[in-house]
C-alpha cells in the first residue's frame, strides 16, 4: 500500500525529469484531486511509523527492512 500511495504522490508532485516518465496522468485522467495528495501524505507517513514499529523487537538484525520501508515512502522517482 505504501508503495502505490508514494507512486500516486510522485505522479501528483514529482518531476518528469526526475522520474524519467510523465507525471500528471491520474489528474488529466480526473482519477483524483491535489487535495488528496495531503490525506494521501498523512496515510504515508501512518504506514512508514507502523512498518518501523512492527520491526522494532527484531534490534539490528532487520535494519535493511527498516531502511526499505523509509525508501519505499521517501523516494523520488
Amino acid at each position: 500500500m505504501a508503495f502505490q500511495i508514494a507512486d500516486d504522490l510522485l505522479d501528483l508532485e514529482g518531476k518528469a525529469a526526475v522520474m524519467g516518465k510523465a507525471t500528471g496522468k491520474d489528474q488529466r485522467r480526473r482519477r483524483w484531486s491535489p487535495c488528496w495528495g495531503l490525506v494521501r501524505r498523512a496515510r504515508l507517513g501512518v504506514l512508514e511509523a507502523q512498518a518501523i514499529a512492527l520491526l522494532e523487537p527484531f534490534c539490528a538484525e532487520v535494519d535493511i527492512l527498516r531502511e526499505a520501508a523509509r525508501f519505499l515512502v521517501r523516494r523520488q522517482a
